[in-house]
This record gives C-alpha cells, structure tokens and sequence, in this order.
C-alpha cells in the first residue's frame, strides 16, 4: 500500500482515486491515506466530494473522542466550502456540525458566531434562528436577542406560519422565565390571537419583572395595558397604579 501511495503522482487523477479509495474500502479509519485522497481531490477541482471525504473525516475523529480534530477538521471543510463553486448546502451542513460540537462544550459564544454564519447563509434555518436567540439570551445579551426575535417572528409571520410563531415564544417563555422581552412579546401574541386571559397572565408575569428591577414608569405602563383588558381584579391593579404614580 506505501509504494502505491508514493507513486500517486505517476498515476493519472481517476487512477490515484481508484487506489486511495481501494485502500480506504476495507480500512476507513487509515487517516493519511484519507487525507491524501481529499488534497488530491482539492487539487482536481473535485470541491463537493473534498467536501464529503471530510465529512467522512470528522465522523470518525467524533468515533475516536477526538472532538478537537474534528472540530478542525470542520473548519478547513468551511474554508474550503466557501468557494462559490460548492453548494450553499455543504456549507449549511458543515456548520450545523460546527455549532452542534460547540453546544456539546457549552462553548456559548464560539456557538453563537456559528449560527449568525448560518443565519446570514440561509434566513429560513429555524434551528440557526432559534439558537441565535437563544444563545444571546443565555450570554444575557437581551438587547441583541430582542433584535433576532422581532426579526425571526416577522419572517414567520411573512410566510404565514403565525402559530409556528406563537410555539417559538411560548418555548422560549418558558426555556428562559424572567426575561422582559419574551413575556412583553409573548402577551402582545396572545393579545393579538384574542386570548385575552393568557395575554392578562403574561403582562401580570412581565409587570412583576419590571417591579422587581426597579422600573416603576415601566410597570404602571403594563399596568395600564392590562386594565385596558377588562382583568377580573381590575380593582388590585388600579390600586396598584395608583400606588406606583404617587411614589413618583
């Protein structure tokens, strides 16, 4: 097999394939031998199956408990796949990968520029869509995480998927209590959908929030949106705003 191998450069490029490929057949693990058939490839142009021979690649560091190699070895498959001659689709593939070994390592941040890629590369990646949230959320970046959300739900509602749109708040609702930008977005949801009492208890749940920061004009606003709902206590909560504009 070696002395095959050091003569690959006499071999015509479908003759050195057919070796490589022969030798890999019965020993897919053989390393060198894999990497000397994608070079050969990359060479010749043969972008899309350089592509898939990476591919093959990083599975079996994955086997081995190599995450690092493979890691590596899915970011010289992107740079390769960057060309424009190589379907868009290789790329979406490679970085799912990419994001998926990065979500096993809670590496939060490395994870996240994966998905902005995929999300730039194709708008319509619901997981790339939703792991961009997410992970700004998690990384407590609630500003930008707003920003994704408002323009993920528009491209949704866009395409009429307005209850694809409704389960993405409510998941994240719920993965993430607390957070003042899904509650606010998920009450205008249910508001808008004319469940009046969901929308009630999501307002109830977003003005305790901003109570707790400290943020009074904030809360008698919410306030102020929940009693334009007809609520059943009306009477709590219009002491409540009272309570809040003479503390002013």
């Amino acid at each position: 097999v070696f002395k095959f191998v050091m003569q690959l450069e006499k071999l015509s490029f479908p003759e050195a394939v057919e070796i490589l490929t022969t030798i890999l057949t019965p020993s897919p693990v053989d390393i060198p031998t894999r990497l000397r058939l994608i070079e050969l490839l990359s060479q010749q142009d043969k972008l899309d199956q350089a592509l898939h021979e990476y591919l093959q690649l990083t599975e079996i560091y994955k086997q081995m408990a190599e995450i690092d190699e493979a890691r590596k070895t899915l970011e010289r498959a992107r740079e390769l796949a960057g060309s424009a001659r190589v379907d868009r689709r290789r790329s979406v593939e490679i970085l799912h990968q990419m994001g998926d070994i990065d979500l096993s390592r809670l590496d939060w941040r490395r994870a996240l520029r994966v998905y902005e890629q995929l999300r730039t590369i194709e708008p319509s990646d619901d997981k790339a869509r939703h792991a961009v949230i997410d992970l700004n959320l998690r990384l407590g970046q609630e500003e930008q995480a707003a920003k994704e959300l408002d323009s993920y739900l528009e491209l949704l509602v866009q395409s009429g998927r307005n209850q694809q749109a409704l389960d993405l708040l409510e998941e994240m609702a719920r993965e993430h209590p607390g957070k003042q930008t899904l509650h606010s977005r998920l009450a205008d949801a249910y508001r808008a959908a004319g469940r009046t009492m969901d929308a009630i208890a999501q307002y109830d749940a977003l003005g305790e929030i901003q109570l707790d920061a400290g943020q009074a004009e904030a809360a008698a606003r919410t306030i102020k949106t929940i009693l334009s709902l007809d609520p059943p206590d009306s009477e709590g909560y219009q002491e409540l705003l009272r309570n809040l504009e003479a503390g002013r």
